[in-house]
């Protein structure tokens, strides 16, 4: 049986009883399980669970994610919140996230992290200017 089959009915609990408890719960818990945990939650109580969790935790459950799973998280999510977590993700994988956002939420994302934290934007400029097959920019 799966961690996420056994924890997901409590976690929905505690998020409708009392949501900032969530947090203590999941200290121990590895990101690739709380990602497992998180994919089996409604879009909304996902978006509650990861915004209560430090954006440095998120991160990495968030960069476990299926494309359309964060899709419909950044719906559910306040854009700071959303912005918090891409800052503390890998490159990478935030340049990943920010290029298959609609455009007009991508944008107004992305406008975001430029003034949240510049360097992770300009990360994400850096490594857009690569082709897909390239292990650098592109000459």
């Amino acid at each position: 049986m799966r961690l996420a089959d056994l924890l997901s009915p409590d976690i929905k609990q505690i998020l409708k009883d009392d949501p900032d408890q969530v947090r203590g719960l999941l200290d121990e818990i590895h990101a690739e399980d709380l990602a497992d945990i998180v994919s089996t939650l409604e879009p909304d109580e996902a978006a509650v669970l990861l915004t209560k969790l430090p954006a440095q935790d998120a991160a990495p459950i968030f960069e476990r994610l299926e494309e359309h799973e964060r899709e419909e998280l950044v719906e559910q999510m306040p854009p700071e919140s959303v912005v918090q977590i891409a800052s503390e993700m890998a490159a990478d994988d935030r340049a990943d996230f920010f290029s298959v956002l609609p455009g007009p939420v991508g944008d107004s994302l992305f406008e975001a992290l430029q003034k949240v934290d510049p360097q992770a934007a300009q990360e994400v400029r850096d490594i857009e200017k690569w082709a897909t097959t390239s292990a650098g920019p592109v000459i």
